[in-house]
């Protein structure tokens, strides 16, 4: 039996690095991967989305959808 590297198994079920597909699906998980840490630190600081937008000179919308990714 075979063992697959996670590299190998994107590669044959999304494709390869540098076609559209992958490109998108890695795209999508660094957002998703900088909103959890955004999430993750103003959590710490025990502040909400408003007050870190605030503090940051955001718009509390366009906040929201960095922040929940």
């Amino acid at each position: 039996m075979r063992l697959y590297t996670h590299d190998e198994m994107l590669d044959r079920v999304v494709g390869a690095k540098g076609t559209p597909r992958r490109d998108a699906l890695d795209a999508e998980l660094q957002s998703y991967l900088i909103g959890e840490a955004i999430k993750q630190a103003r959590k710490e600081k025990k502040l909400t989305q408003a007050q870190l937008g605030e503090l940051m000179g955001f718009i509390v919308v366009i906040y929201r959808s960095i922040g929940e990714g």
